[in-house]
């Protein structure tokens, strides 16, 4: 389930990673301090006179919140001047690739790192990074906040029907002024937060103008909330990681907030836009992902292929460390059959 909305606020309760020798994936970005990283700080670090400046120069083509992201990683030792040429030559690569941030609130997706490797190898478009910032506090309202907030967005009491759906949740209208506040610091072009709580928000449906709990992702300009609740569940049925479960739905609100004409509908066919009114049809999905023609049709012609590269890369993905299936080999015979081609 997805849909946009206007913004309001809240406040932030924890501080990000601080330990110089700390050591993260490549692909990783840490909210900086609000002041600027000064080049002359590079001193500290044991690089020769050459590759300095042209670890300045590699930063100097991104804009000053992604190039002060970076550059205070590499001044922290959090990353190496390798990861950060490896990174520089993936956001350098077709000149337009556009930087997304993942931002894990408290949705304990242990395989991110990998499976954000994984889209980023499948095409050159986005550059995907987990990020790490400061969580914020008062992120999941109790189910009594919640009914006040939407009594309060509706401009009405909440009908009993619409009552007994309320839980404990994090309203997205309240969550987005912060996340747009991450986003540009950290500069990325857009900022997806994985919760595992649910998502709250008010909506037009079948229902009319109506208040949910169970959407599994919201967005609102370039941020998009995402919810992994029950996620692990239905990535078991389905046979699937849990990191793919996640990034199948981080894509479809990714995709949704790129591409504005894409509806997302009522229908379950398996479909990165399905609405998925009964949240256990989004197992359809995990199991063969896919975007549906028309929908692909409402998608900007400039990102369709990359959507669809997304798309196989994520029905693809394999964990690391996982073996290839061993060709089928007949008991009775000395002839080799063929392992059979997966049709995706």
């Amino acid at each position: 389930m997805g849909h946009t909305h206007p913004l309001s606020h809240s406040r932030f309760q924890s501080d990000v990673p601080t330990d110089r020798h700390m050591k993260l994936p490549p692909f990783t970005l840490v909210q900086a301090s609000r002041s600027k990283v000064s080049p002359r700080k590079f001193g500290e670090l044991s690089l020769s006179q050459k590759e300095y400046h042209k670890r300045i120069r590699d930063l100097g083509s991104f804009n000053s919140g992604l190039q002060n992201a970076l550059a205070s990683s590499l001044n922290r030792g959090i990353l190496s001047a390798s990861d950060l040429s490896l990174v520089t030559e993936d956001l350098n690569h077709s000149g337009k690739s556009k930087a997304i941030g993942i931002w894990g609130l408290r949705a304990w997706v242990g395989g991110l790192p990998h499976i954000i490797e994984h889209l980023n190898r499948a095409q050159s478009a986005l550059t995907f990074f987990e990020v790490q910032a400061a969580i914020p506090s008062g992120l999941v309202q109790s189910a009594e906040r919640v009914a006040f907030r939407a009594n309060k967005l509706l401009r009405r009491k909440l009908k009993p029907a619409e009552l007994k759906e309320i839980r404990d949740a994090v309203v997205d209208i309240d969550f987005f002024p912060n996340a747009h506040k991450v986003r540009k610091t950290l500069g990325v072009d857009y900022l997806i937060a994985l919760t595992g709580a649910a998502i709250a928000g008010e909506i037009e449906d079948k229902a009319g103008h109506t208040f949910h709990t169970d959407f599994f992702f919201s967005y609102d300009k370039h941020v998009c909330l995402v919810s992994t609740e029950g996620l692990r569940e239905y990535a078991r049925v389905a046979k699937r990681p849990f990191e793919m479960a996640a990034a199948y739905v981080a894509v479809g609100g990714l995709l949704a907030a790129m591409n504005h004409k894409v509806d997302i509908h009522d229908r379950s066919a398996g479909c990165l836009f399905d609405y998925n009114y009964d949240r256990s049809k989004i197992v359809v999905g995990l199991k063969k992902p896919l975007i549906e023609v028309c929908c692909l049709k409402d998608i900007k012609e400039e990102n369709r292929e990359t959507a669809q590269s997304l798309v196989h890369a994520l029905a693809t993905y394999k964990p690391p460390g996982t073996r290839p299936a061993k060709p089928h080999r007949a008991k009775k015979s000395s002839r080799e059959k063929k392992p059979r081609e997966q049709v995706l």
